[in-house]
């Protein structure tokens, strides 16, 4: 009588990363260096035969305790499991598209507590950074949870302060009837016009408020002269920029 002695086979190493994202790849492996057959069992028992364990596009109820044995010529080793954690993707937004003054940055900030980790286009590594230029910018964020995610940013820059002008010629004509200060970048405005004598005549309180010369009580047309304005504006990055010059009313 003839005895084979089979030796039953150690339990197998897993190998991937058993941390992941909802909505990506799950790949496991096992590795065993004399085993047979390698079999995949908890929680997909009868998934399969072999070294490698792939499923696409896992859900958060396929998290849990996964096990593999190995086996030689039907002798059946220990099983061997890892932990797989499946993490819903946060939630990682830029903003739209943005327009901002050239008289300080746009402050963009991830949340620490749930991305453990980024790396903008700009080169940084930080959670934060300051954008100053025109451009598109990216981000690509991380999560201890196996989540990477990425954003893209379109940033233009303008002057919100340029000269004013200082000649308006309110006539009928249709060219230059209008007083208005410069509106780009403006988000609210503040701002008397005054005669030689400190009276106002003309109020801008909204932004799209312009002067058209008439007495902004009795709606009489203001002689020509020498007028001055002063108030504030109030920019989009929240600065506020005091407004304070003179203006030439020519009929």
């Amino acid at each position: 009588v003839t005895l084979e002695v089979i030796i039953r086979p150690d339990a197998p190493s897993i190998i991937g990363n058993p941390i992941i994202c909802e909505g990506d790849v799950l790949e496991l492996s096992i590795e065993h260096p004399s085993a047979t057959d390698l079999i995949w069992t908890d929680p997909l028992p009868g998934s399969g035969h072999g070294p490698q364990l792939e499923l696409e596009d896992i859900q958060l109820s396929q998290g849990g305790q996964y096990g593999a044995y190995a086996e030689n010529s039907g002798c059946a080793g220990d099983t061997a499991y890892v932990e797989v954690v499946v993490s819903a993707p946060p939630l990682l937004d830029l903003g739209v598209d943005s327009t901002i003054c050239d008289d300080g940055p746009l402050h963009l900030l991830l949340d620490d507590e749930i991305f453990s980790g980024a790396e903008w286009s700009t080169g940084e590594t930080s959670h934060d950074v300051y954008l100053e230029e025109p451009g598109l910018y990216h981000v690509t964020a991380w999560t201890d949870g196996g989540c990477v995610l990425s954003d893209t940013l379109l940033l233009d820059v303008i002057d919100c302060d340029p000269e004013e002008p200082t000649i308006f010629t309110p006539n009928g004509d249709g060219f230059n009837d209008h007083f208005t200060l410069y509106k780009q970048g403006v988000v609210a405005q503040d701002v008397k016009i005054l005669n030689r004598w400190g009276s106002v005549v003309g109020l801008l309180r909204s932004v799209d408020d312009s002067w058209d010369g008439n007495n902004y009580i009795t709606g009489t047309p203001e002689p020509d002269g020498t007028y001055y304005y002063v108030g504030e504006v109030t920019l989009m990055s929240g600065a506020i920029a005091q407004k304070k010059n003179w203006l030439q009313l020519l009929r």
